[in-house]
C-alpha cells in the first residue's frame, strides 16, 4: 500500500504566511493520510465508467447476457463501437463472454456483479445529494 502520512502542522506552519495563527492553532498535532491506492483505484474505476457507452453497456449486461448485435441495435450504436467498449471492458476483467452457436454473448462476472450494482446505486445516490 502507497501510503503518504502527512502532519497537518507542518504544512499549516509552513503556510502560516497564507493561512494564519488560527490554522496552524486548530491543526496543531492532526495527521491525515493521503492513500495513493485509493486515488488510483478511484482513478480507473472512474475512467471506465466515464464513457456513456460502456455505462449502458455495463447497465443492459447487468440484466442479461448479450450479443453484439443485439446491443448495438439496442444503443444504436456501430458494431464496431460496441466491440472496442466490450475489449476495454473485458481487459478490466468486468465482464466475460460465452459462445451459443455462432454468437458471442457477453455479460458481467459473476463476482463484480455485486459490486457493479453498488456502485452504479452509490452513483445514484451521489448525484441526488451532490450539486454539479
Amino acid at each position: 500500500m502507497k501510503k503518504k502520512y502527512l502532519d497537518l502542522i507542518r504544512y499549516a506552519s509552513m503556510m502560516k504566511r497564507e493561512c494564519g495563527d488560527f490554522i496552524a492553532s486548530e491543526y496543531s498535532g492532526e495527521k491525515v493520510v493521503l492513500d495513493y491506492d485509493l486515488i488510483d483505484s478511484i482513478r480507473r474505476i472512474s475512467s471506465l465508467l466515464s464513457n456513456p457507452i460502456r455505462v449502458a453497456i455495463l447497465s443492459l449486461l447487468l440484466q442479461t447476457k448479450l450479443p453484439v448485435c443485439l446491443m448495438s441495435s439496442i444503443l444504436n450504436k456501430d458494431q464496431t463501437l460496441i466491440s472496442h467498449h466490450l475489449s476495454i471492458l473485458r481487459k478490466s476483467g468486468i465482464i466475460s463472454s460465452t459462445r451459443i452457436g455462432k454468437f458471442e454473448l457477453y455479460y458481467v462476472r459473476d463476482e463484480i456483479r455485486k459490486y457493479i450494482k453498488k456502485v452504479f446505486n452509490n452513483i445514484i445516490n451521489l448525484d441526488k445529494n451532490i450539486a454539479l
